[in-house]
């Protein structure tokens, strides 16, 4: 039997447990997986990857045959990675690797390695490129806990907006903000994408924003990530665009603060779970704005974020559910939070709620 561990450049060898030298896992072209191109080469690269992760984080036992075919054992062991990697835990694995994605960034950051091809800009810069700015750190206070915002671009009164901003977050469970991630206001997503964005620290480790491509697109340079970032334990990043960060708040259709809080609603979900045992059918009412994750994620976000920023409770549903009204289709989809390990006793007490007095900064 041919073995492949995985490595860049690196031959076939006679046993599973070859180590090579200064192993880096080498770069995918296409999709691995249930329902992808399953081209032999990248193939061999996430079976000889799989096999290198021990069984309670997700690795194969027994190992796999890294013959390059994508069979059952190979889609299996896919799915019981994103099941048990700390970085993924997901509920509903899909089977599959893309390229980028949430479970190749896991299989990369375990190892090393990179979410792309080789190309001259997906090299990190050696420093910042011309023009980045030093991130201006300003935090605030809400329920005795520290929320930090870095500004990385040159923008009107950031300090003001970031005041502005605390009374939306003092609607949230002292719990809640506890774990989010640092903000960072930039110039644009890595990937130029729509709205703000979240990432979590297996995707930075793997490169999510590293190279002068993502410096130049961001604002944000690849020391001040490790710096801010990696280097000070944090187990993600929020990434607020300009277009967002520069709408106004508090007085216009599309306000800055609903990006943010949606955001934060990601590290609420990812870190205490927002999406317990209820299914897509359990948000009707809720259209998700927002593309992250499979479609229960970006329901359950989406309803704790019009939850938190809602003036009212009935105004939670906002699409039209037959047979159901929209206040009623709004008890249900809070009830449905109310439901999740987010908002267990041990996080949320009793009785809370958003607008209740006393909750406001």
């Amino acid at each position: 039997m041919a073995w492949h561990c995985g490595a860049a450049g690196c031959p076939t060898h006679s046993s599973p447990e070859h180590n090579c030298r200064d192993w880096e896992m080498a770069p995918l072209r296409r999709s691995v997986g249930r329902g992808g191109a399953n081209d032999q080469a990248d193939v061999r690269v996430v079976q000889g990857t799989l096999n290198r992760f021990q069984t309670d984080r997700g690795g194969p036992s027994p190992r796999l045959d890294t013959s390059g075919r994508c069979d059952a054992p190979t889609i299996a062991a896919i799915e019981a990675l994103q099941r048990l990697h700390p970085g993924l835990g997901l509920r509903s694995p899909d089977g599959r690797v893309d390229v980028g994605g949430r479970t190749h960034a896991a299989l990369a950051s375990r190892f090393g390695g990179t979410l792309s091809s080789p190309s001259p800009t997906s090299t990190p810069a050696a420093g910042p490129i011309s023009g980045t700015l030093t991130p201006q750190h300003i935090p605030i206070t809400v329920h005795e806990q520290v929320i930090d915002f870095f500004v990385c671009i040159s923008t009107p009164d950031p300090e003001t907006k970031v005041r502005l901003l605390a009374t939306f977050f003092g609607r949230m469970p002292p719990a809640h903000l506890a774990v989010l991630y640092p903000f960072f206001v930039i110039e644009d997503k890595p990937n130029h994408g729509p709205g703000g964005g979240t990432w979590l620290r297996a995707e930075l480790e793997a490169g999510a924003f590293a190279g002068r491509r993502h410096e130049e697109a961001t604002g944000l340079s690849n020391a001040d990530v490790d710096r801010l970032v990696l280097s000070a334990g944090a187990r993600g990043l929020h990434g607020i665009p300009r277009d967002r960060w520069e709408r106004d708040v508090g007085t216009s259709a599309a306000r800055a603060e609903w990006t943010v809080i949606h955001e934060a609603g990601h590290a609420v979900d990812y870190e205490l779970d927002l999406r317990g045992t209820y299914r897509v059918h359990d948000y009707r009412g809720i259209t998700p704005a927002c593309g992250a994750g499979n479609l229960i994620v970006r329901r359950a976000v989406e309803a704790y974020a019009r939850y938190i920023y809602a003036d009212r409770d009935a105004a939670v549903a906002r699409e039209s559910v037959p047979s159901e009204t929209r206040a009623a289709s709004s008890s249900r989809v809070i009830r449905n939070l109310w439901g999740t390990p987010a908002f267990s006793p041990a996080n949320v007490p009793p009785g809370w709620r958003p607008r209740s007095s006393g909750n406001l900064y």
